[in-house]
């Protein structure tokens, strides 16, 4: 009993290692498209809204160069317990890459969409990231696309596109900001 059971944690243990940001805890890039293309085929099925939010931390470089990565890694967890705590249950949050995160709100129109992107933006913007006896500010850019009603459960990779293209247009426009795109 105590050999099954060993090996039933372990198999646990090494699924939840396999689907998770090592850093942040977040699912990680693969595990979100895992998961996303399950719910945007769910979406399509049922002509059902969805929204896609791209973060990116703005000058991340700038923490990582004068503070150290140990420094910057930390600010990343706090990053991602922020954004974490302004989405609903059901919602889909992942560590995309460096200093960028994506999610994923089901059943979400774009007014919706852009108030959860506001609550990011916010709770990162006035968050104290406290290292040593020093304060960081920072700010996140975010790319909000919509999908009213979807039709094709291949739309994940155009959903993206369309966020990381928003999320472009925030950083031109000077960061610290919201853009948005929705699908006709």
């Amino acid at each position: 009993l105590s050999d099954v059971t060993s090996h039933i944690n372990l198999a646990r243990d090494l699924k939840i290692e396999a689907s998770t940001d090592p850093l942040t805890g977040l699912l990680n890039r693969r595990s979100f498209f895992e998961t996303a293309n399950r719910m945007m085929a769910r979406a399509s099925s049922n002509g059902e809204a969805l929204s896609l939010i791209m973060i990116d931390v703005d000058h991340f470089k700038n923490v990582n160069d004068g503070y150290g990565h140990q420094i910057g890694d930390f600010v990343l967890k706090d990053v991602s317990r922020l954004i974490s705590k302004q989405i609903r249950e059901g919602d889909v949050v992942a560590r995309y890459g460096g200093e960028e995160f994506i999610v994923l709100l089901p059943l979400v129109a774009e007014d919706a969409a852009t108030a959860a992107a506001n609550r990011m933006c916010a709770a990162v913007r006035q968050h104290d990231f406290k290292v040593d006896d020093r304060l960081i500010h920072l700010t996140i850019s975010i790319g909000v696309a919509v999908i009213p009603k979807v039709t094709s459960s291949e739309a994940i990779d155009h959903l993206i596109y369309l966020a990381d293209t928003a999320l472009y247009e925030a950083k031109r426009k000077g960061r610290n900001r919201i853009c948005c795109h929705t699908v006709e």
